[in-house]
Parts: structure tokens; C-alpha cells; sequence
């Protein structure tokens, strides 16, 4: 240990000495040889001005934190703009669907996209359910709707990250396949609200497309764009998804299909755009963090003010929450949950496997009859994979 060292002010120097010259006996004559001993000076008192002191060694500069990521706001903004689906602008010309590994090796030996009437439990969909049900009552656009053509059918969402979670206890595999609609096609749009909902038909323009075009050309009709709103746990039958919203686009005709793929650059290229996407509304997220909410106070504001049109002057959360197609906590707007969100979609990235694309040449069967039941099908959790 070194000893340690007094410092004196020139004050404290000036009494010490008059203190000892009190105290000592008279001095005596000087040998001729001596000089006389010299007085201390101000000078000579240590620095106490807080100047560095040059035998300490280098200042240490201490760093500067880390400048937070710029977002760049308004090409964010357009980004969303892109990604959001509302209730009056649903339709996507590129959508995605999730699936199994087992699946993708059933599609390099037969690349048919659409093969399920089920699935593999043999359980139906709500929206098959309410579909048929419509139909008993003679609802002409439910009667189209259950017509045998339509019979095969695959979920899919207009980005590849919005269920990348899960919906419940529902998770859809980690393969994810990139599918481009025809320029022509047509979908369904139906929000399964009140006891008879309405289904009405839009081009991929957002253009309304009347029931008889519809049928004239059948083969345009793609799918259904179709929301679930809370529906009660007794009604779905089973108790994962249910109590909550949620929404999908039901695929039903593999004819107006123009390109599906797996694996490629394309679809890679989506999902890194998905991570930095997400990771700019997370920044966001973090610096102004929205105010919290009750799940169910949460769940009624996106299904009833976001998903049915665009805000006029919306909140970055609110582009985020217009692109979501399940309403459950874990996609709730927070830096936390998109933390999850962004770690997942990098997951599935790694997840895929050899590419493989194929375009569709089979041709539309054509429209047939059938008889529409009136008991209820049985049902499905929503959203397991066809």
C-alpha cells in the first residue's frame, strides 16, 4: 500500500510556518559556508485547481452510448400501407401459407397446392360451417360458395409473419409457401357477423365484382376473405381460438392460382423484409410505447376500428395491428412481443429447405349441383393446416 501523501493550501503552508517559528529556540549565526535556507513559495503548494495531473497517467475518455437506430418513418409508413387489410380493401395478389415439412415432400412428388377437403383429423373449418349453413337458407352467394369446385381449400395470409406464432394452441409448421393469384381474380369477402352475413365479391383491385359476373366466369374466384369475430367457445366446438377474432383467406381454386414457391429467393427475400420491418416498428415501439390495455379492450378496438377501414390519420401500432390476422396477447404492440415476432420469422428463414416453384395448368372443372345440408359440420380449430 503506498503511504499517503498531504496536501497543503497556501493558507495551511503560511500558518505551519509561523507556528514552527513560535515554537523553535533563536537561531544561531550561519557557518560562512551555509546559505540560508530558502522560504517555500505559494509556488510550491500542490495543485488543488483540478487540473489533470500529468504523472496520473492518460485521461480516460469514457465512450458514447450507442446511437439509437434511425427509422426511417415515412417509408415505413409505406410499407404498412401495403400490408394492411381492411374489411373494404381485403384482397392480395401475393399471399402465403404455412405448412409441414412432410407437406413439402408431398408437393415435390405432386406440386397440386390445393388437395384437402379436410384435414388431417377430418375436421371442417367455421367458415365451412357457416358457408353450408348459409347455403340451406338459399343464400345464392353461399350456394356458389359450397358448389364441389370449391371443395379443396388451403389458408393462407397477405405476409408471411402474422401467425407466425401461432393462434392458440394452433401451430402450422415452419414451411412457408409464396403464392401469386391471377391478375383476374375474384374473392369472397365475409364477416361472419349477425345471423345472416353478407358475402359480396371484390376483384383484386379492390373493385366491387357482382354475383352473376361471378358466376359467368367462375374460374376468376380464387377464395374467400373471411373474419371471425369473437365467437363464443360453444360455437367453435373446441376451446383453442375461440373468445377471440381472428381472419384468413380461404384458397379454394388452385385454376386462378398464376405461381406458387417454395424456398427461393423469393421467399427469403419476403421474410428478411418481414424482420426489418418488424425490427423498425419494434425501435418505434420501444421509444413511444402505446398506452397498455385490457386483452379484450385490445382485441374490440382492432376488430371493430382497425380491420374494417383505415384510420385517417393512424398510429404506427395501428398499421401494425391493420396487418395481424389473429387477435390474441402475444400480437399485442409491444417492444417485448415484437422481440418474438422477429425471432420467429429469423427461425423460419433457416427452416427452409431446397427451392421449387410451379405454376398451375390445370383447368377450372366447372360449376356443379349438390344438395346443401342443413346440420351443422362438424368443426375445426380455425386456421389448422389443410
Amino acid at each position: 500500500m503506498k503511504p499517503l501523501r498531504r496536501s497543503l493550501t497556501p493558507v495551511s503552508l503560511s500558518a505551519t510556518l509561523l507556528l514552527s517559528a513560535a515554537c523553535a529556540p533563536p537561531p544561531s549565526a550561519p557557518a560562512p559556508s551555509e546559505a540560508p535556507a530558502a522560504t517555500p513559495s505559494v509556488a510550491d503548494a500542490p495543485d488543488v485547481s483540478g487540473a489533470p495531473d500529468a504523472s496520473a497517467g492518460p485521461e480516460v475518455q469514457l465512450a458514447d452510448p450507442p446511437a439509437a437506430p434511425v427509422v426511417d418513418e415515412v417509408a415505413l409508413r409505406r410499407t404498412f400501407n401495403s400490408l394492411a387489410v381492411h374489411h373494404d380493401r381485403p384482397a392480395r395478389r401475393v399471399l402465403y401459407t404455412w405448412t409441414t415439412a412432410a407437406q413439402i415432400e408431398e408437393l415435390r412428388r405432386d406440386p397440386t397446392l390445393l388437395t384437402r377437403t379436410t384435414t388431417t383429423d377430418g375436421q371442417t373449418s367455421y367458415y365451412q360451417k357457416l358457408v353450408t349453413t348459409l347455403a340451406g337458407k338459399k343464400d345464392p352467394a353461399a350456394m356458389l360458395l359450397r358448389d364441389p369446385a370449391f371443395d379443396r381449400q388451403r389458408y393462407a395470409w397477405s405476409n408471411p409473419w402474422a401467425t407466425v406464432l401461432g393462434f392458440g394452441e394452433e401451430r402450422w409448421g415452419d414451411q412457408v409457401v409464396r403464392i401469386e393469384l391471377r391478375a383476374d381474380a375474384v374473392l369472397a369477402v365475409i364477416v361472419a357477423e349477425g345471423p345472416q352475413p353478407e358475402i359480396r365479391f371484390v376483384g383484386l383491385d379492390g373493385a366491387a365484382v357482382g354475383l352473376s359476373a361471378v358466376k359467368a366466369r367462375p374460374g376468376r374466384l380464387a377464395g374467400a376473405y373471411f373474419v371471425s369475430p369473437k365467437v363464443a367457445c360453444d360455437t367453435l366446438g373446441a376451446p383453442a381460438g375461440c373468445g377471440t377474432a381472428y381472419r384468413e383467406i380461404v384458397l379454394f381454386n388452385e385454376a386462378a392460382i398464376s405461381l406458387w414457391s417454395y424456398g427461393g429467393e423469393a421467399v427469403l427475400a419476403d421474410l428478411d423484409a418481414a424482420a426489418a420491418t418488424l425490427g423498425d416498428v419494434r425501435t418505434l415501439l420501444a421509444a413511444h410505447p402505446p398506452e397498455p390495455r385490457p386483452d379484450d379492450a385490445w382485441i374490440d378496438s382492432v376488430l371493430h376500428t382497425i380491420w374494417p377501414t383505415a384510420l385517417p390519420e393512424p398510429q404506427i401500432e395501428h398499421l401494425y395491428e391493420a396487418a395481424l390476422a389473429g387477435l390474441e396477447p402475444r400480437y399485442t404492440p409491444t417492444a417485448e412481443h415484437l422481440d418474438h415476432l422477429i425471432t420467429a420469422v429469423a427461425e423460419l428463414r433457416k427452416a427452409q429447405g431446397a427451392p421449387m416453384t410451379h405454376s398451375p395448368t390445370a383447368a377450372f372443372p366447372g360449376l356443379k349441383t349438390r344438395p346443401h345440408r342443413r346440420v351443422p359440420l362438424p368443426v375445426r380449430n380455425p386456421h389448422r393446416t389443410m
